[in-house]
């Protein structure tokens, strides 16, 4: 994208290029989107977060223990509709530990599934969330590795 920044007259002030990478979709299968990881210190900010479809996501994928992930992630199948997600909490062998129960609670949008990671019980060390979408043609997986420290 490039982008050029004017002021109230028009004249050029700046200019920036920026890319971005968008998910490669195929015909007959489903598109996971880039998940959003957001960052909470309590219960209440986790409430909070969940419940304000503009909360601010982390781009750090290095947690503290005593923090509590919110997980959104945005999928649609092949028609268009929304795409039903799962999610599983792997080791750092990608050894399956948990089913991550996605909430019950109103996402901020019908395409969105939120998952709640709490890191309490976690060891530090690296850990994978794997997201998964079933379709008649097989799975389509997203992985978000993210490291706790104690």
């Amino acid at each position: 994208i490039d982008i050029k920044i004017l002021d109230a007259k028009g004249v050029v002030l700046d200019t920036d290029a920026r890319d971005v990478m968008l998910p490669r979709t195929k015909k007959d299968s489903p598109t996971i989107y880039p998940p959003a990881v957001i960052r909470a210190q309590s219960a209440r900010e986790f409430r909070e977060a969940a419940q304000n479809p503009n909360a601010t996501p982390t781009a750090v994928r290095d947690f503290r223990r005593t923090e509590r992930l919110l997980i959104r992630v945005p999928a649609a199948d092949a028609s268009g509709a929304p795409a039903p997600v799962t999610a599983e909490l792997l080791n750092r062998w990608r050894q399956p530990m948990r089913t991550l129960p996605a909430l019950t609670e109103p996402a901020t949008s019908r395409f969105i599934t939120q998952f709640d990671l709490s890191l309490a019980a976690l060891a530090p060390g690296e850990y994978t969330i794997r997201l998964n979408v079933t379709h008649p043609g097989g799975v389509v997986a997203e992985h978000i590795t993210i490291r706790v420290r104690g």
